[in-house]
């Protein structure tokens, strides 16, 4: 989905070791109730792996993105998208909140229920800057830990 798809990229002078250590200084592997860490995973070795943001957000939280990092030498790429549940109710409410809306002005020829469907195309709205607040969020802190500037890609 576009509205919940946002990809960027870090250009820093650090090495990809001591990436991958800032990132894991800011990184708590469970959120735990008072956390002082913006992010939430494991911070793994490798060149691939996923975190969840914790930057207003509670860990119980289905619309915090999901964050997808590859870390190379002094690159490092982000992609922040919907859990994959949430990515399956956000089309499935749509359908299901358009077609009842759709159903009941068939049915009883009251046009009121036509409403239905402004109301989730404002609520599918208000769901999208927020992500677009909490990905702009979860960037400014990324910019602190790596000492860089981003670009959207």
């Amino acid at each position: 989905m576009g509205l919940f798809y946002k990809k960027y990229r870090f250009q820093t002078a650090w090495q990809k070791e001591e990436l991958l250590e800032r990132l894991k200084a800011e990184t708590d592997t469970f959120d735990r109730d008072g956390t002082t860490k913006s992010f939430e995973g494991k911070v793994l070795t490798s060149e691939k792996f996923v975190l969840k943001s914790l930057i207003n957000f509670h860990a119980r939280n289905q619309f915090r993105p999901d964050i997808h990092f590859t870390v190379t030498n002094q690159n490092v790429a982000v992609v922040f998208q919907l859990n994959p549940t949430m990515k399956f109710f956000i089309p499935f409410l749509f359908l299901f909140n358009t077609g009842v809306g759709l159903f009941f002005y068939f049915q009883l020829k009251d046009p009121q229920f036509l409403l239905l469907i402004p109301f989730i195309l404002i609520f599918m709205g208000m769901m999208a800057l927020q992500f677009r607040s909490k990905t702009q969020k979860s960037v400014q802190v990324l910019e602190r830990i790596f000492e860089a500037s981003s670009e959207v890609v």
